[in-house]
């Protein structure tokens, strides 16, 4: 059974008064401290609170009972509960993996790494790792020297060094000297070691020495090394074209004749054609939907050969324009160079000369 112990600010009597008149049942009334206490059953507590206020008087009161206390011990077990779900999350979460961080990596992609390791870490909620057996795993893959696996919070910190690139030791003893690889007139020479030939100005062919394998020394004796430098030139590209009057060319006939084959995967079955010279027309239908077949019918049309004339002005520009991208393609595809052409009328013929200047390496 659940009461209410109130609290009231006026004169004992005054208030067991209000109480009696209200036909409100008190009990355990007393007098503490200039005030009043008392109790009353649940359904009075209204009718008390009601008639305190009418008369004006100060009060304050508390429920007492059975649900009372469940209610208050639920609500504390709440609070229990949620601290222990809190607590537990907190445990949980401290314990998981959720990253992998590499560092100290610019050659080997972090990918790399991380898939080396996969089978010594689990990611996740009680996430586990073996750093012995994921450092092992990460130093045999090529290009690792050395890996340390350590955690921080959440999260897997992999640092790794990587192994050093192999640096060729280039020898600089043999007497070797720098040749030309091909014809030019020298604009530029860069001897870094040995002594240079050749000169802005000069011209030079395919296989001459542009820089000796020695050094001379103040009393001029020749000290043998491996020449090194590069010498730049200008080098010309050139080609000469004929094109005559006429062409010979197929025509069509009018002739024509027709075929057609069932197609099935992996057979690859063409009709012969009925001439010596000819062109090909190709379609391909399909028939059916459920079990689509594929009908090819081929037209044959005769060709013979006649001689056209040929019109080269009016291919002028399409045939320098594809002829300048040639000579292009000839010198390494760079396109940084002087092009001209030359076209002369000869008899029967045009001849077309094509020229493409560039500086580049000799060497």
């Amino acid at each position: 059974m659940t009461t209410a112990i109130f609290y009231a600010e006026a004169p004992a009597e005054f208030v067991v008064n209000l109480l009696i008149g209200g036909g409100i049942g008190a009990s355990g009334i007393a007098c503490e401290n200039g005030r009043v206490r008392f109790s009353v059953c649940e359904k009075d507590i209204a009718r008390t609170q009601e008639i305190l206020r009418r008369a004006n008087v100060e009060y304050r009161f508390s429920r007492k009972g059975i649900k009372v206390a469940g209610k208050r011990l639920s609500g504390r077990w709440g609070w229990i509960a949620g601290i222990a779900v809190a607590l537990i999350a907190v445990v949980l979460y401290t314990s998981s993996i959720l990253k992998i961080e590499v560092r100290g990596n610019s050659i080997v992609p972090s990918e790399t790494v991380i898939a080396a390791a996969q089978a010594h870490w689990k990611k996740g909620v009680g996430g586990f790792y073996d750093a012995d057996g994921m450092s092992r795993a990460i130093e045999s893959v090529e290009g690792i020297s050395f890996a340390n696996v350590r955690r921080v919070g959440t999260k897997l910190i992999v640092e790794v060094l990587e192994e050093l690139p192999k640096v060729d030791i280039e020898d600089t003893q043999t007497p070797v000297p720098v040749v030309s690889a091909r014809d030019g007139i020298v604009t530029a020479v860069i001897a870094e070691r040995g002594t240079p030939l050749v000169k802005i100005g000069d011209t030079v062919r395919a296989g001459d020495v542009l820089i000796a394998p020695y050094l001379v020394d103040p009393e001029g004796n020749r000290i043998p090394c491996r020449a090194k430098g590069e010498v730049f030139g200008r080098v010309w590209y050139d080609k000469e074209l004929l094109f005559a009057d006429t062409v010979v060319t197929q025509v069509r006939t009018g002739r024509t004749a027709e075929a057609s084959a069932m197609f099935f995967p992996g057979l690859d079955y063409v009709p012969a054609a009925p001439f010596a010279h000819y062109e090909t027309e190709v379609r391909t239908r399909v028939l059916g939907s459920v079990l689509p077949l594929y009908v090819v019918s081929y037209t044959f049309y005769e060709t013979e050969e006649q001689i056209v004339p040929f019109d080269f002005e009016a291919s002028r520009e399409e045939i320098i324009e594809r002829e300048r991208l040639a000579l292009i393609e000839q010198a390494g595809g760079v396109d940084d160079g002087r092009f001209w052409y030359l076209v002369k009328r000869l008899d029967k013929s045009t001849r077309l000369s094509i020229y493409y200047e560039r500086t580049e390496s000799l060497t």
